[in-house]
């Protein structure tokens, strides 16, 4: 098993055959996954439609008549 620590010295050890204006970038990256851990996620928080299907009802025919449209001439066309 591969500790922290080594993990760590491998990270150390590909930084220092990196070319220096390479170096930029990796602090970038590691900003960005250290910004990622540190900060609070946003709670999931559902939206209610509020009625948009209401009045509709599609049966397993229609659904099956839509996909046919959508999917009926895929990759029939020459690019």
């Amino acid at each position: 098993m591969v500790t922290a620590y080594q993990r760590k010295q491998q990270i150390i050890q590909l930084l220092d055959t990196l070319p220096e204006d390479r170096l930029e970038e990796v602090i970038d990256f590691v900003e960005f996954l250290h910004t990622k851990h540190t900060s609070p996620q946003p709670a999931y928080v559902p939206i209610a439609l509020g009625g948009l299907w209401l009045g509709i009802s599609a049966d397993a025919e229609d659904i099956a008549e839509v996909r046919h449209e959508i999917w009926g001439a895929f990759g029939d066309r020459e690019l």
